[in-house]
């Protein structure tokens, strides 16, 4: 699992902000738990985390891609150790066998919600009445994040339909079991009518899978990892604004501030 700072750009012709660390990006890596990366098919792509060998959240993004295959980008690498990548190219916009399989088992539990018509990602908190218990917080704070988006290009042919009643977005969660639960965000496609709109299609773009305890496990056990990094930068921003000020006193001293 790595964790990050967000890139950030000095400004120009201003006075630097020391509070912000400029130094290469930070990877922060807990010996313990692992990130493994797969793509299955074309269809879909997965992210999986595991802690003491025991997976405890997987990321399924369904990226509905017309071809994915492997390329090779010389510019960053070179001619004979070029980067190889893998490229989506397309959207496939059919509704497939996994898209019914899915619905079909959502619409059995009859617990899941839809997000505000038109905007992905508002969602209705009809299915929170079943939260409850020791994960409560947690799940809400999953949910909100998790949301209901896809493959950036599938969002925006989505939101390119021209009536606001075209689509919206249903997010089935599974918690029965509050320790391990999943959660499955699915668009619907309409076709307005008349008196109704009629569903064209029904195609998944998310899936997430969490087993509780040992996201939480995996949690405490960064936590004095992080801290040893945390302190780290704070001591390297004390130690520049330190040189900062000293600087600042030499060339005052110079120019006969000191008298």
């Amino acid at each position: 699992m790595q964790n990050t700072s967000s890139k950030q750009y000095a400004p120009i012709l201003m006075e630097p902000d020391l509070s912000i660390d400029r130094d290469s990006e930070r990877w922060y890596l807990a010996p313990a738990i692992s990130r493994i990366n797969c793509t299955i098919g074309r269809e879909a792509s997965a992210i999986a985390y595991s802690f003491d060998d025991s997976i405890f959240r997987i990321s399924l993004a369904f990226d509905r891609c017309k071809v994915r295959e492997e390329r090779k980008n010389t510019f960053i690498g070179t001619v004979d150790n070029p980067l190889i990548y893998t490229a989506c190219d397309g959207l496939d916009m059919t509704e497939k066998d996994f898209d019914t399989t899915l619905y079909q088992s959502i619409e059995a539990r009859k617990s899941y919600g839809y997000t505000k018509q038109g905007q992905p990602g508002l969602l209705d908190f009809e299915w929170s009445k079943t939260i409850r218990g020791d994960y409560e917080a947690a799940e809400r704070r999953n949910i909100v994040g998790f949301g209901c988006s896809g493959r950036s290009e599938f969002d925006s042919q989505v939101s390119r339909r021209s009536d606001d009643e075209a689509y919206r977005c249903l997010i089935d969660v599974d918690n029965a079991d509050q320790a391990r639960w999943s959660a499955t965000a699915m668009y619907e496609i309409f076709k307005p009518g008349m008196i109704s709109n009629d569903v064209t299609s029904r195609l998944t773009s998310k899936r997430l899978f969490v087993d509780m305890p040992a996201e939480r496990a995996a949690a405490q056990s960064m936590l004095p990892g992080l801290q040893t990094m945390i302190d780290g930068i704070k001591k390297e921003i004390a130690e520049r604004v330190a040189a900062k000020t000293s600087e600042e006193k030499s060339v005052s001293n110079i120019l006969g501030g000191q008298n």
